[in-house]
């Protein structure tokens, strides 16, 4: 229930879920999740939040966003759609792939764990 609710809470206190951003907090955004990770104890890698955010985000409007990797790397329904990241997205072959996983949201990487290259982004996305 603390992951999803990490995922899920509007509250902007739970970093995982802070997607949206404007310009101004694009400066700052990293102080909130610098040395914070979401670990994949089965496979064996992780997310640094900081650096998926920073690579992720893109300007639509007078706002940046960026994709919440937990909810679609956790997916188990994807492709029903209302909703769905396609495949033709940026990270859209990745959805699923964490489902059922044992994860963890910390600020420490275990030894010998691996740095994961998923990336999720909207096909649309314009960087700026």
């Amino acid at each position: 229930m603390k992951y999803y609710k990490a995922a899920w809470s509007r509250d902007e206190k739970l970093t995982l879920r802070k997607y949206r951003f404007s310009k101004d907090d694009m400066n700052m955004m990293d102080m909130d999740t610098v040395g914070k990770y979401l670990i994949n104890h089965d496979k064996g890698e992780y997310i640094d939040i900081a650096a998926y955010i920073k690579e992720a985000a893109f300007l639509w409007g007078d706002d940046y966003w960026a994709v919440n990797p937990l909810p679609l790397l956790t997916a188990c329904g994807n492709g029903r759609g209302g909703g769905d990241f396609y495949t033709g997205n940026i990270g859209g072959d990745h959805v699923g792939t964490w489902a059922f996983a044992t994860l963890e949201y910390t600020n420490l990487i275990p030894p010998g764990y691996k740095q994961s290259d998923i990336l999720f982004k909207n096909e649309e996305a314009k960087d700026e």
